[in-house]
């Protein structure tokens, strides 16, 4: 038997590097999920031998954040917990039933905008898919301005209900976009030299 039908810590790493191998899920994706078990496991002596099936997340976490914390920044923390719980989750869905895993979470989130479902956005077509998504319209979206460092401004359309677990992964997404130059070639209005 393979350590990716054990539930063990060695299992999700297995898995994790296999997903992003046979394209279940993006390999950029599947090795940052990857990097964060590495990092979140290796608190314990044994990672490897942890069960994940039975493991307290939430608990791991704290215990990551208590003897490791100190060596990142809150982002990075952040985003390595994140990792972490999410390549888990995956995980445990793979080991219930793994002829039949998406790569796709079907965990169901708790809403956390206080605003309340329209009817239209619970609602199921009758042949089962979901009903079709409309871009928000421009009365529903506020523009920021945002100085950039080098000089510049970039612009964010968002919406005005914009919850703090969206506004969290808007930052995390935007992190994954930023190419930093080095010093000697950005001038202080930003251009190249």
């Amino acid at each position: 038997m393979s350590a990716m039908q054990e539930g063990t810590g060695a299992g999700l790493i297995e898995f994790l590097d296999w997903a992003g191998d046979k394209g279940v899920m993006r390999s950029p994706t599947a090795k940052a999920y990857r990097v964060g078990a590495v990092k979140v496991l290796e608190i314990d002596e044994d990672g490897d031998s942890v069960d994940i099936r039975t493991l307290d997340v939430e608990d791991q976490l704290r215990r990551f954040e208590r003897k490791r914390g100190h060596n990142y920044s809150t982002g990075s923390l952040k985003t390595y917990k994140t990792r972490f719980r999410k390549g888990v989750e995956l995980y445990r869905e793979w080991l219930k039933d793994p002829g039949n895993f998406t790569g796709r979470s079907t965990v169901q989130r708790r809403r956390t905008d206080p605003r309340p479902k329209s009817d239209a956005s619970d609602e199921h077509v009758s042949n089962g898919t979901q009903p079709e998504r409309r871009p928000p319209s421009d009365d529903e979206l506020l523009e920021y301005p945002f100085p950039l460092a080098q000089g510049g401004v970039a612009y964010l359309r968002l919406p005005r209900w914009l919850s703090t677990v969206d506004a969290e992964r808007i930052g995390d997404h935007v992190k994954t976009l930023a190419i930093d130059r080095p010093a000697d070639h950005a001038t202080p209005d930003g251009s190249s030299t």
